[in-house]
């Protein structure tokens, strides 16, 4: 084995044996300090428990955002509830990332807290991750010694910061100090093993990297089906406004058919009015000559009237 494999090696080691316990102790003191009538027990139960607890936590988050922050904030956390909730989740089987996001993205516990650098613990949890991140991306599995050196002093600066009553850290960096100092092994079994970490952590963070893409892939169906959606509501109230108009329309035309035959039935009767004073104003006309010539009148009174 090469020297850089080893150095390599002792940076996924103190991931998994030291910075993994922990995260994992800080984790549960910072919750039994905070529900000490509900004492973690490390199992389901009390993982649901932390469930419940922190939904009702984020819903007040909620409450004073507009809506569309709202809308942004429940994204993200969908985002991360889809990446990091599985069946290790549920079974209290964390790795770094499931720690970090309990502590850190939950927003439940207090982490502003600083040392004499000024980082607040939130950051050096987030640090810890991303040292992890960068150790699983790296596309070989070897490193300088300087720089497994240099990992490995910065993990226990990060774990020195994270103060809190009744959480030592004195143990955590006795192990960093023990495996910084240790010497390339020779034996096979112990290559195959440092190989299989190494192999594991890229693993995991695989299935991190593909549940984020599938959610991402979800995000933006779930976001054209929405612009569908919007587009199919702008044609319905398009389509409503032209049948509430077409209706206007109708009512507006029948209105105007009544008073066309309102005018039709009063210029009728007018027409008869019309037709019945002419009669009057012959009667009366020839009554009139009769009267002023009595020597034409005959019997065909009638005629006269209707020529």
């Amino acid at each position: 084995m090469e020297e850089e494999e080893f150095s390599f090696y002792k940076i996924i080691r103190s991931e998994k044996t030291v910075v993994l316990p922990c995260l994992k102790k800080y984790f549960e003191t910072k919750l039994d300090l905070k529900y000490p009538y509900t004492p973690w027990t490390g199992n389901a139960e009390s993982v649901e428990l932390f469930r419940s607890k922190e939904e009702e936590f984020f819903k007040n988050s909620l409450r004073e955002l507009s809506k569309s922050a709202r809308g942004r904030k429940r994204d993200k956390r969908n985002r991360i509830l889809n990446t990091y909730h599985d069946d290790q989740w549920v079974n209290y089987h964390w790795d770094i990332s499931k720690f970090k996001y309990a502590l850190v993205d939950s927003k439940m516990f207090k982490l502003d807290e600083t040392d004499d650098t000024g980082i607040p613990v939130s950051e050096r949890i987030v640090k810890l991750k991303e040292i992890r991140n960068d150790t699983a991306h790296s596309t070989k599995a070897a490193c300088e010694r300087e720089h497994c050196d240099k990992i490995l002093t910065e993990i226990s600066d990060h774990i020195k910061g994270m103060k809190e009553p009744g959480f030592d850290t004195s143990t955590y960096i006795e192990d960093l100090e023990r495996i910084k100092s240790e010497e390339k092994p020779i034996s096979c079994k112990e290559r195959c093993e440092m190989r299989l970490q190494y192999e594991k952590l890229r693993y995991e963070n695989q299935i991190y990297k593909e549940r984020e893409k599938t959610f991402e892939e979800k995000e933006k169906n779930t976001q054209l089906l929405q612009e569908l959606n919007e587009v199919k509501g702008q044609y319905i109230d398009a389509l409503q406004k032209i049948n509430l108009a077409e209706m206007e329309n109708n009512k507006k035309f029948e209105m105007l058919e009544l008073q066309v035959e309102k005018v039709i039935t009063a210029n009728n009767l007018l027409t008869v009015e019309v037709n019945k004073l002419k009669y009057e104003k012959k009667v009366f006309g020839r009554d009139i000559y009769y009267q002023l010539n009595p020597e034409m009148k005959t019997t065909s009174e009638d005629k006269f009237v209707l020529e």
